[in-house]
């Protein structure tokens, strides 16, 4: 199954597979995002679902909601019917090394984690949550398909 996983925070990024192959990018544009994955037979998004913490700035909490909206209008647009949502902690919790870490060091062990599972793919800290969100959503798939 072709899987279309997202991380849509503002330094997120994206991974789809078509067949066997992975391909993995650092958020850019909508537009981008389009023409990359333009042809490649998308059957499932997973998207993580994420909301503003308290913590963010004005700006920045504007901006983290406008990237989750931009990426929600993309999928209801493009031709790809199945889409779930997956907040954070149940996709994190498939990786029980994260328990009790926070903050720069939890995103340092999430890196560490996609490089063990992924050591071919260069990958860095914006798209490291979308390759581990697309392992679990293969996990997800395969369990129900197989």
């Amino acid at each position: 199954m072709n899987i279309l996983a997202i991380d849509p925070g503002i330094t997120g990024g994206y991974v789809f597979n078509n067949k066997d192959k992975l391909f993995v990018y650092k958020f850019t544009t909508m537009d981008e995002v389009e023409l990359r994955i333009l042809g490649n037979n998308i059957e499932k998004v997973y998207i993580e679902k994420v909301h503003s913490s308290p913590q963010m700035g004005v700006k920045s909490a504007f901006t983290f909601g406008d990237n989750f909206g931009a990426w929600n209008e993309f999928i209801r647009g493009s031709l790809v019917a199945n889409k779930v949502l997956v907040p954070p902690q149940v996709w994190q919790k498939t990786y029980p090394h994260l328990q009790g870490i926070q903050g720069n060091p939890r995103k340092k062990m999430l890196k560490l984690l996609a490089e063990e599972s992924h050591p071919d793919i260069k990958l860095t800290l914006a798209t490291c949550d979308a390759i581990l969100i697309h392992d679990y959503a293969q996990r997800i798939e395969d369990n129900k398909n197989g």
